[in-house]
């Protein structure tokens, strides 16, 4: 595959590694879960699972309902593609931009991750919502003492945002850890 998969493929390709489902079932699952942001429209869906399988990440076979109905699964490849996307480094500014998309990511460790893997996410994770925490800080002390009182508590908002996410990655840690 010569593209970056989207969130959107990639949280498809976690629920089919989970466990082999039908689109219809997929969208059931975004329509009844937290994953309902990512959508449960067909317009999205259906299309998203075409490029899967015409990558070679994904496999549909026939149900014998007679309706025509596909139970789809993540291949090897599929397996594989998924992996590469989990240890994807964590970047200074994915804690900023890409929030959702890196606790997607860690929801879906658990089955094709590994401790190291898992550790190392969460390390890493807590580690950039700590420093961005810091550098928005910095800003308010400096540049950002003439801000108006919105503007100060807006960045405020964010740096007590990342301090929890922090928190929260150094708790789940030391839980996960003490399996």
């Amino acid at each position: 595959m010569n593209r970056d998969l989207t969130t959107l493929e990639c949280a498809l390709l976690g629920l089919l590694v989970e466990e082999p489902r039908t689109g219809y079932g997929l969208r059931q699952v975004f329509a009844s879960t937290p994953m309902a942001h990512y959508g449960d429209s067909p317009g999205a869906i259906y299309p998203a699972l075409r490029r899967l399988e015409a990558a070679g990440l994904v496999t549909g076979k026939s149900a014998s309902d007679g309706r025509g109905t596909r139970i789809l699964r993540a291949t090897s490849k599929g397996r594989t593609a998924l992996r590469r996307w989990l240890k994807r480094p964590i970047g200074p500014s994915d804690v900023v931009w890409r929030g959702p998309e890196l606790l997607l990511k860690f929801s879906f460790m658990e089955d094709l991750g590994d401790a190291k893997t898992t550790r190392a996410f969460l390390e890493t994770y807590a580690a950039a919502n700590a420093a961005e925490a810091e550098s928005a800080t910095a800003w308010l002390r400096g540049d950002g003492r003439d801000a108006t009182p919105h503007a100060r508590a807006a960045v405020q908002h964010g740096i007590d945002l990342h301090k929890a996410k922090a928190a929260w990655a150094r708790k789940a840690l030391s839980k996960l850890s003490g399996r």
